[in-house]
């Protein structure tokens, strides 16, 4: 199964696709830190992180964001979403997800090799920029999206709905904006609701949904 890596998945790994290499000598050529402790967020100090002044935090260009930054834009939608009267265990489900789609929350993020875009990636990115442009956002705007997101998980919309397979992780609209269910339960909601990644990487949005919630609360 680990072939790949010389069958030593913990040191080893092949970002090339070509040999693997040992992952603390790829540390050291990415300028990559210590790792991420349990006191820090997944991805927030990822090796391409841009610098803090080439960005304002909410309107970033395409690449990973600083820590601070990260923390910033979550607090951001953080203070929105509760402002809409959402529950905190619905809002750190989706923070979660967002941390994948997005890396560190970065509306300005493009799917590498794809046409995502966005902080939940929105495929084609079209979906997002044309009413973007209609509504006067910029592209990276953070709460352009954020207000995009709440307009299409409205129902009616066509985005939110029980997807074949996955039935279980599925609640109307309203009832998972005033959840309490568990972070882990309202993380899968959102992801096969509205995201339905082909790629789901569920346990790192679930461990990136209970980061936040450990922090917000």
């Amino acid at each position: 199964m680990f072939a790949y890596c010389g069958n030593n998945p913990v040191n080893n790994a092949d970002p090339s696709g070509n040999l693997y290499e040992n992952i603390r000598s790829l540390n050291k050529q990415w300028g990559v830190p210590a790792p991420i402790t349990q006191t820090q967020p997944p991805y927030s100090d990822h090796p391409q992180a841009i610098e803090e002044s080439s960005s304002s935090v909410g309107n970033s260009s395409s690449g990973d964001l600083t820590g601070e930054q990260m923390h910033e834009n979550a607090t951001i939608v953080y203070n929105h979403l509760s402002g809409e009267g959402w529950s905190t265990n619905a809002i750190c489900a989706v923070l979660g997800n967002m941390n994948v789609e997005s890396r560190t929350i970065n509306p300005g993020m493009h799917q590498p090799d794809g046409g995502g875009y966005g902080l939940v990636q929105w495929d084609p990115e079209s979906q997002y920029l044309d009413w973007a442009v209609e509504n006067g956002y910029s592209a990276d705007s953070l709460m352009g999206q954020v207000k995009f997101l709440l307009i299409t998980m409205q129902p009616g919309a066509g985005c939110w709905f029980p997807y074949p397979n996955y039935k279980d992780y599925y609640m109307p609209y309203t009832n998972f904006i005033s959840s309490n269910e568990s972070i882990d339960y309202l993380t899968q909601v959102f992801l096969w609701s509205y995201e339905r990644a082909g790629t789901p990487h569920t346990d790192r949005r679930i461990n990136s949904a209970n980061y936040w919630s450990n922090y917000f609360n």
